[in-house]
């Protein structure tokens, strides 16, 4: 029983941080037609420039399962990827801007006493940080957007 309800919740907290990544992406994506124009620029050259990726291509390994063809598309795909750099660089700030998780389980303070921003927080207090404040400190971040 234990082994199924951790599997079940691997599979939700995995889907549900994706969904949330994607939707904020797809957001700001809409929400910003000059970034839209830039990526689908750089997508559009990257795959512009690679044969080997098309439908075709993809149709050929559903339907007759050829390994080869399959290794050789996962190669292509994965140095395509590696040139999407500007994708690469709003996909990370999407995560800065909206964190598909906000916060974190309390962690208790194991120490005499720590001091933090000024705060001095004794033995045994739960300390729990939000993400979500901390992605918005201007103090130590600087996003594409506010």
């Amino acid at each position: 029983m234990q082994i199924s309800h951790n599997l079940f919740l691997f599979f939700l907290a995995g889907h549900d941080t994706s969904l949330s990544a994607l939707t904020a992406a797809l957001y700001f994506l809409a929400k910003h037609l000059h970034m839209q124009k830039k990526v689908f620029k750089e997508v559009q050259s990257v795959l512009s420039s690679n044969n080997e990726l098309t439908f075709a291509n993809l149709s050929k390994v559903h339907h007759t399962l050829n390994w080869r063809l399959l290794a050789a598309l996962v190669a292509n795909l994965s140095f395509c990827l590696s040139q999407l750099e500007y994708l690469s660089i709003f996909l990370k700030e999407t995560l800065c801007m909206c964190p598909p998780v906000g916060g974190t389980t309390g962690h208790t303070v194991v120490t005499d006493r720590v001091v933090m921003g000024g705060y001095a927080i004794p033995k045994g207090i739960a300390v729990s940080p939000s993400i979500w404040s901390m992605h918005y400190n201007k103090k130590y971040v600087s996003p594409m957007w506010c």
